[in-house]
């Protein structure tokens, strides 16, 4: 009788999840999933995961600082940058886009802040990037910076 009852609430409590979990509709965009070590290239915003984790708003290169102790204000995604905090960079360009972690060292991009770059390497984990090359969007296309 106990594994009756047991197998009949773990039925009940499968079918309550599978009933609670929205299908997306047609209309409703789906981000594709990545695995760890697949090939990824992302085109975006550089930003300064600092900043923007206070605000999402914080997408230029002259923002304030959401420590309320700390009013860098202009050129406060280069300082973060150079103080070693992570970068990222912005799918979309605007806030509501998707965030990428560049596991790499921030300081050498301090200076590309805010800019639109591509950053081409493999997946760490989702949101996470391992660049092998990251290049800048220039008038005349892309320039190699890492």
């Amino acid at each position: 009788m106990r594994r009756f009852c047991f197998i009949a609430l773990v039925t009940a409590l499968f079918a309550a999840v599978v009933a609670c979990d929205p299908q997306p509709s047609p209309e409703q965009k789906t981000e594709p999933v990545y695995q760890p070590g697949d090939s990824l290239e992302v085109v975006g915003l550089l930003v300064d995961t600092n900043c923007f984790a206070g605000d999402p708003q914080n997408i230029g290169p002259d923002h304030p600082s959401p420590v309320p102790e700390g009013q860098a204000g202009p050129g406060c995604a280069r300082f973060c940058a150079r103080m070693g905090f992570p970068v990222a960079v912005l799918t979309g360009g605007d806030p509501g886009g998707k965030v990428w972690i560049l596991l790499t060292n921030g300081q050498v991009l301090a200076d590309y802040m805010s800019r639109t770059v591509r950053a081409r390497g493999r997946v760490r984990s989702d949101g996470v990037l391992v660049p092998e090359r990251i290049e800048l969007r220039t008038g005349d296309g892309w320039t190699f910076i890492l």
